[in-house]
């Protein structure tokens, strides 16, 4: 990270009823362009109970931005599971 704010994407949890909580990832123009070439921004939400690392960055296109997580899994010795055709999109209750 620069230090500059702008830089920065923006995120906020949400607690919902059940022990699910949404998170929610705001990426303004500033991140937008910091991110353009692959930097990325961090967000670790350990210290609020929620044992999750999110790391945002950016990319060329999509099979740039899949090769990065691809690469990452194969440096921890795992296998990517390929759900690409899966909708993980939030449905109503």
């Amino acid at each position: 990270m620069t230090g500059n704010k702008e830089d920065s994407v923006v995120f906020g949890v949400a607690p919902l009823e059940g022990g699910r909580s949404t998170l929610m990832i705001g990426i303004g123009a500033g991140a937008w362009k910091y991110m353009s070439d692959g930097k990325a921004n961090t967000i670790d939400l350990s210290s609020l109970g929620i044992p999750l690392q999110v790391i945002v960055y950016g990319a060329e296109d999509r099979a740039a931005a899949l090769q990065v997580i691809e690469t990452h899994n194969r440096s921890l010795g795992l296998a990517t599971l390929d759900l690409r055709r899966e909708d993980f999109g939030i449905k109503a209750d």
